[in-house]
């Protein structure tokens, strides 16, 4: 399903219910959950005419440049308040944060 989604509003409305984590890019969230991994094997059984097919397709969809799929889309979690962890792949920018703020001290 595509929305226009207002995440900050949801960010809101679970405040004191459930933690919210991102939202990240479509682009961030596929590469993480290993895309990339995926089109290599398409690509190793495809033929030439398939293999353009299927670089186009990941284009379309992790590209970041203005308009494409990669940067429009996005995704966000919500865990319970219980849930100490941010979920995989949220969990990498929160370790990336986590280093970039102690590097600033």
């Amino acid at each position: 399903m595509t929305a226009n989604v207002d995440f900050s509003l949801l960010t809101r409305a679970t405040e004191g219910f459930a933690k919210t984590h991102g939202p990240i890019t479509q682009s961030e969230f596929l590469k993480a959950m290993g895309i990339q991994t995926r089109m290599m094997m398409l690509l190793n059984k495809a033929d030439a005419t398939m293999r353009k097919e299927i670089v186009a397709s990941y284009e379309r969809l992790t590209g970041i440049q203005d308009h494409q799929m990669g940067q429009i889309y996005k995704f966000m979690a919500m865990t319970p308040l219980s849930v100490k962890e941010s979920p995989y792949p949220f969990s990498l920018r929160s370790s990336i944060q986590q280093t970039v703020d102690s590097s600033e001290k």
